[in-house]
């Protein structure tokens, strides 16, 4: 009787909220520690994430500056070697003078010789386009995995690309299906992209025409 007397106090209604005993009322310090440096922990955790996708990210940004240079580095070296492509890697503005220069230097040659330049051209024509391709990928894989640092690199390399390089007389030419045909060749996500950067592109209209010539012709009455 008297423990059911006990029982029935402690579960009275009429118990004081102060009385009546609150989840977590009584944790020790030890429990209040491990659960304070839990948290420190996550805290931690989520910050070394953090710092880690970024240091992954300029990593990343660090390779694509040296594979740039590099890229075009042997281009330059190539075309300085066969320099009587040279042409085909000049901006719009210098690719009228350096190809009248060309066309003087290279006058009178056989016709077994000015097939080699042709196929020469046309095989450096077909490796910037790559490059070019090669770029593109690299670019729409930065901007949907939000790598904001090889984006902004890649932005000025796509901006160079469009704007300036593929703007070359005899690039133009040999990418349309009436010229080289290269874009025949190309990568079916990279073919709009191009007509609409460098072909189309409201902002930075295009100002060259294609060069059906370039430095030799196998016509008599061409260069």
């Amino acid at each position: 009787m008297h423990y059911a007397l006990d029982h029935s106090m402690s579960e009275s209604p009429f118990m004081s909220d102060q009385a009546k005993p609150t989840p977590g009322h009584n944790r020790s310090w030890p429990e209040v520690l491990a659960i304070a440096f839990s948290l420190l922990a996550i805290g931690i955790s989520a910050w070394a994430v953090r710092d880690a996708r970024q240091l992954h990210q300029d990593e990343r940004a660090s390779e694509t500056i040296d594979a740039l240079f590099e890229e075009w580095d042997n281009l330059s070296a190539a075309l300085t070697e066969h320099w009587e492509v040279a042409h085909i890697g000049e901006t719009p503005d210098t690719y009228y003078a350096v190809r009248d220069l060309l066309r003087r230097a290279l006058a009178g040659l056989p016709r077994s010789d000015k097939v080699r330049i042709l196929m020469e051209e046309r095989g450096f024509a077909n490796r910037m386009l790559a490059m070019f391709e090669h770029a593109h990928k690299q670019w729409e894989l930065a901007r949907l995995s939000g790598d904001q640092a090889r984006l902004a690199l890649l932005d000025v390399e796509m901006d160079f690309w469009t704007q300036v390089q593929l703007r070359n007389p005899r690039m133009l030419w040999f990418w349309s299906k009436d010229g080289g045909g290269l874009v025949t060749q190309a990568d079916p996500p990279t073919i709009p992209f191009y007509n609409q950067r460098v072909l189309h592109d409201p902002e930075h209209p295009l100002t060259t025409e294609p060069d059906p010539v370039g430095v030799v012709s196998l016509d008599e009455s061409g260069s």
